[in-house]
């Protein structure tokens, strides 16, 4: 099925995620390929809640699986001890198609939260 045309949806859901990153690029959000939706990133945020910086990368990736080319967002950007970095808000959001997905990995595990809010359009 193919993405929804958004002029004519039929159901917008608000939605929210967050998650604590590790050293492993993992999936952080996923738009399968046959979902027959459209994802509207609000904002990503990573807070670093350690007493020492770390680095983060976020990637976006043409494959749910994680395994396609990836365009990284952020790539080895240093978020300071107690800090808070806005990877995209919402003045500079973008459109999930289907059969593509969002990872995330911390240089330090268990320092770095990873906070998505979305919409699923279909």
């Amino acid at each position: 099925m193919a993405i929804p045309n958004i002029v004519n949806v039929s159901s917008i859901q608000a939605k929210s995620f967050g998650n604590t990153l590790t050293t492993s690029n993992a999936l952080v959000l996923v738009n399968g390929a046959s979902s027959g939706n459209c994802i509207k990133i609000n904002n990503i945020v990573l807070s670093n809640y350690s007493n020492a910086a770390t680095t983060a990368n976020v990637e976006y990736n043409r494959a749910a699986a994680g395994t396609g080319t990836a365009t990284f967002l952020v790539s080895q950007v240093s978020i300071p001890s107690g800090a808070s970095l806005i990877v995209t808000d919402k003045s500079t959001g973008f459109y999930m198609e289907e059969d593509t997905s969002i990872k995330a990995v911390a240089t330090t595990g268990s320092a770095v939260q990873i906070f998505l809010s979305y919409e699923v359009i279909s």
